[in-house]
């Protein structure tokens, strides 16, 4: 997935699961996505700042997998 499409994913389950979108927000979560060894530090992260529930848990996990589906598993 395309970084363009990949942020207009993003943007459309933002909107889903906390009623906004934002184009830095999406950013910043694909960034944290590529960053973290998994989906739950992702997660972690996340519940620093905003209240985490299974929509949003659902969203990161999905979003981890497709930000890294092409890294290889033993550097994700």
């Amino acid at each position: 997935m395309g970084d363009t499409a990949l942020k207009s994913w993003v943007g459309q389950q933002l909107h889903r699961v906390m009623g906004m979108s934002d184009a830095t927000l999406a950013e910043y979560l694909i960034e944290l996505s590529r960053r973290r060894a998994s989906p739950a530090q992702v997660l972690d992260e996340l519940r620093e700042e905003v209240p985490v529930d299974g929509k949003i848990e659902a969203f990161v996990e999905e979003l981890y997998r497709r930000v890294n589906v092409n890294k290889p598993s033993d550097l994700i």
